[in-house]
């Protein structure tokens, strides 16, 4: 089953990786508000999973789950956090910094579920630490502090949606292929829409209302009506929203389902390599530009990296001992 579980878990991290890199190359390419994109990304992302799901067992109750409303919000409020993070820095500097994800989750599973770490844990969380503090303290001064900010609170909210997901009861009951897409779709779509309704019907009254007030300065922060219908943004947001969205939040749950929230977030010690990878090869072609990225930092992220890894085999390791006895 752990095997399983890490295999889809690779999976799902290599689909983030190219949905991280497409979505800087969308953010530096186009002017679109993040907010908006990330919404409807989700939206169609939920409604292509549901058109695959048709009707079926799950759906009411996935809707009805408390689960299902608190994951959504934080994974909205994740993804958003991600886009404004990736216009200050690179997909790559920022995946290895959210690696600390490593080390909130393994506090979260002790507390919340009894699943104490080991020794091998604790050794890799100390190298894991290291390397990310190395690494954000090498951000350019000029936006460091910003950034840092964003990713430790972004850190903490993907590790609750992880915990969240392994925990979702419709998504542990869900045992065939089109039950899995269905509550996936039901969740995604539960807040993307809600959320999008609010941010319409803000952009409605911000457009309403004289600039000069404090309210419409408040509003101001929300996006403007042409947000909802420029070309750029939808376009995107359906290209990624009904592939890489889809798919990967597909694998996601069932591979938190297999894998445990904290063993799912040791294998996403890999998306920096992954992200780098494709970094690379669209720096070559002049799309994105890697010049923020040293070579210490490279080696920080590979000493993280490996620290994951040893954590990830260690565990495969006790798993098997424990089997055979």
């Amino acid at each position: 089953m752990l095997t399983k579980g890490i295999f889809l878990s690779f999976i799902t991290v290599f689909l983030w990786a190219l949905y991280d890199v497409c979505i800087r190359f969308i953010m530096h390419s186009w002017d679109i508000d993040p907010m908006v994109f990330v919404s409807f990304t989700n939206l169609f992302g939920a409604l292509v999973l549901l058109v695959i799901a048709g009707p079926g067992r799950l759906s009411a109750e996935t809707l009805k789950s408390p689960h299902t409303w608190t994951f959504s919000s934080l994974y909205l409020l994740r993804d958003i956090l991600y886009v404004f993070i990736l216009a200050l820095i690179s997909a790559t500097e920022a995946n290895f910094i959210l690696r600390l994800t490593i080390v909130f989750s393994l506090l979260i599973a002790w507390a919340s579920f009894g699943r104490k770490p080991s020794k091998h844990d604790l050794i890799g969380n100390l190298f894991v630490l290291g390397g990310v503090c190395y690494i954000a303290l090498s951000l350019d001064e000029s936006i460091r502090a910003l950034a840092i900010f964003l990713l430790i609170v972004m850190s903490i909210v993907h590790t609750l949606v992880t915990v969240i997901s392994e925990r979702h009861p419709t998504s542990n009951k869900a045992e065939s292929i089109k039950d899995r897409c269905r509550v996936t779709g039901y969740v995604l779509l539960a807040t993307s829409f809600v959320f999008l309704s609010l941010l319409l019907g803000g952009a409605l009254a911000g457009s309403s209302m004289v600039e000069s007030t404090s309210n419409a300065q408040l509003l101001m922060l929300l996006p403007d009506l042409s947000s909802f219908i420029d070309p750029a943004t939808i376009l995107s947001a359906t290209v990624i929203g009904l592939s890489l969205v889809a798919v990967s939040n597909y694998f996601y749950f069932y591979a938190t389902k297999l894998a445990k929230s904290e063993t799912f977030l040791m294998v996403t010690a890999l998306l920096p390599v992954f992200t780098f990878g494709l970094e690379f090869l669209a720096s070559l072609f002049g799309w994105l530009d890697l010049t923020s990225l040293s070579q210490s930092d490279l080696v920080a992220g590979l000493v993280i990296t490996l620290a994951a890894v040893y954590m990830i085999v260690m565990r495969h390791r006790h798993q098997e001992a424990s089997a055979n006895k």
